[in-house]
């Protein structure tokens, strides 16, 4: 289920101008992403605070692991997939059950929304 939801934040954080994605840092890209959940589910300040690190983290991990298993797709997905449970580990230790559902929810249908 969180594997949806980890590409979703992935693209969430994309638009149609991939030069775009190039030159936001992991920071930026973690405030659009932590500005999306808010729009999903009330988040206190504390909440906030306490989640903004884990997703600048794991945008930084995601540049670093895309830089370092560029064309070794095996070990990409391995590093995708520990990525987004450390993620979901973190955000589930901060957020409450009801708060992490609607955010995965939401994510979800998000990228059922894109495939179509």
């Amino acid at each position: 289920m969180f594997t949806i939801v980890t590409r979703s934040f992935s693209q969430t954080t994309t638009t149609s101008k991939s030069s775009e994605q190039t030159t936001l840092t992991a920071e930026q890209r973690a405030v659009k992403l932590v500005d999306e959940m808010k729009t999903v589910t009330p988040l206190s300040d504390d909440q906030i605070s306490k989640i903004s690190p884990f997703v600048i983290a794991f945008f930084k991990q995601k540049d670093a692991d895309v830089a370092q298993y560029k064309g070794h797709e095996d070990a990409m997905e391995k590093a995708k997939e520990t990525r987004k449970v450390t993620l979901q580990n973190n955000l589930k230790t901060v957020l409450t059950e009801e708060q992490f559902t609607k955010i995965i929810n939401y994510f979800e249908n998000k990228k059922k929304e894109e495939t179509r």
